[in-house]
């Protein structure tokens, strides 16, 4: 049945509310765990740490971004209207783990997606902060230039 347009916006709230703490979880563990990396007695390439960081985030972020994400897309096909619907019911119809319905191929994607955007993110801002000079420093235009970038090379 065609539900029109607002049925494309189903579950906007609900995934946002599960995309802030994931984004910031995601970030609280990426810096950490690459900056220690990092350190040289790590003895690692940077492009090495940067990819277990995004690798190692990608995994903490997805105990959140997993049942947003099957929350969000049976909102969209119309099987709940509130997310607080859709998460009491989906746990009391399949448990707790049906939250987390196809869990592996999420996480194989999202890993996949996150080390190709961050480890492109990181090198291309290192090589062009580098030909910029020793003190060089991104202003914003750059910065969102370069996540273009990166993100346009993860799409692809």
């Amino acid at each position: 049945a065609l539900r029109g347009s607002t049925s494309l916006y189903s579950g906007l709230l609900g995934n946002l509310v599960g995309v802030i703490p994931a984004s910031a979880l995601f970030f609280s563990v990426y810096e950490p765990v690459k900056n220690k990396l990092m350190e040289p007695s790590a003895g690692i390439p940077q492009w090495c740490a940067q990819f277990t960081a995004a690798a190692t985030a990608a995994v903490s972020a997805s105990f959140i971004r997993v049942p947003t994400e099957v929350i969000k897309s049976r909102m969209q096909v119309g099987q709940f209207k509130s997310a607080i619907t859709a998460m009491k019911t989906i746990v009391r119809q399949e448990g707790f783990t049906g939250v987390y319905a196809g869990y592996k191929s999420f996480l194989l994607r999202d890993i996949t997606f996150d080390v190709i955007e961050f480890v492109s993110y990181e090198q291309i801002r290192n090589f062009y902060l580098q030909s910029k000079g020793p003190d060089a420093k991104l202003n914003a235009l750059e910065g969102s230039g370069i996540g273009a970038v990166a993100g346009g090379l993860t799409a692809t």
